[in-house]
C-alpha cells in the first residue's frame, strides 16, 4: 500500500505587490478622473474608485506543485492622505473615507463586490450578506480615514480605524488577486474639481511554500475554481 504524502517543511517566502496611489479629481458627472489603472464603479451619486491586480505564484504552485501557507500579512504605505472635499461646507471637511482591500485565490467581480458592500449594513467581504466565503478571503483589510487637520484649504486625514478580517487560508492557485476600493462618505458634499489623494500601498504576505497531501491540494483547486465562476 502506497504511503500517503505528508507536508514538507517548505521554504520561507515573502511576497509583495504595490497598489498604486489614488490621485483622483471629481467631476460633476459623478465620476472620478483617475490614472494608474484605477477605475470607476458607477453608482447613483458619487462613483467608487477601485483597483485590481495580482501576485504571481506559478513558480511555486505550478512549477513545483507547492501550496503557499500565509503566516503574516501587512499593508504598508508612507502617507500622506489628503483631500479638498468639503472645504466650502459647514462644518468644513465633514466626511470620512473607507478603504477596503482583499486578497483572494481567484478573481472577483468588482461590480458584485462593491454593490454588496454598499448595500450591506452588516460587514465586510466574506461575512454577512457576502457571496464570498470567509476562506476565499485570504487577506482582508478595512481602513477608515478621518480628517484631523487642514492646511491652506486641503484636509489632512489620519487612520481612525484599521482592521484585518481575512482567513489566512493557504492557496495552491497560480495567482492571488488583489482588489481595493474606496468609498467616500457624505457624497452630497463633494463638488466639481474636488481632489482626493491616497498614497501607494504595498501588500506584503509572508509564509511558507510547501507540499501537502494530494486530496487537500485538489480541494483547494476546487475552491479556487468555484471563485473563478
Amino acid at each position: 500500500m502506497a504511503k500517503k504524502k505528508e507536508p514538507s517543511a517548505g521554504q520561507i517566502v515573502k511576497l509583495n505587490k504595490i497598489i498604486p496611489a489614488l490621485d483622483a479629481t471629481y467631476t460633476d458627472s459623478g465620476a472620478w478622473g483617475l490614472s494608474q489603472g484605477w477605475r470607476n464603479y458607477s453608482r447613483l451619486g458619487v462613483d467608487v474608485p477601485y483597483f485590481q491586480t495580482f501576485i504571481d505564484l506559478a513558480g511555486y504552485t505550478r512549477q513545483n506543485d507547492l501550496t503557499f501557507f500565509v503566516d503574516d500579512r501587512a499593508m504598508l504605505d508612507p502617507g500622506v492622505y489628503r483631500s479638498t472635499i468639503g472645504q466650502g461646507g459647514s462644518p468644513r471637511y465633514d466626511f470620512f473615507i473607507e478603504m477596503v482591500t482583499i486578497v483572494t485565490p481567484g478573481p472577483v467581480n468588482p461590480d458584485v463586490l462593491i454593490a454588496e458592500y454598499l448595500e450591506s449594513q452588516n460587514g465586510n467581504p466574506g461575512y454577512n450578506d457576502s457571496t464570498l466565503q470567509w476562506d476565499q478571503v485570504i487577506l482582508g483589510n478595512n481602513t477608515i480615514l478621518a480628517v484631523d487637520n487642514q492646511i491652506a484649504g486641503v484636509a489632512l486625514m489620519t487612520k481612525l480605524r484599521n482592521h484585518y478580517f481575512g482567513s489566512g487560508e493557504p492557496t495552491n492557485n497560480d495567482r492571488m488577486y488583489i482588489t481595493r476600493f474606496v468609498v467616500v462618505s457624505q457624497a452630497s458634499g463633494i463638488e466639481d474639481g474636488d481632489e482626493l489623494f491616497l498614497p501607494a500601498c504595498r501588500v506584503v504576505l509572508r509564509g511558507v511554500a510547501a507540499e501537502e497531501p494530494e486530496y487537500i491540494n485538489i480541494y483547494r483547486l476546487k475552491r479556487s475554481y468555484e471563485l473563478n465562476q
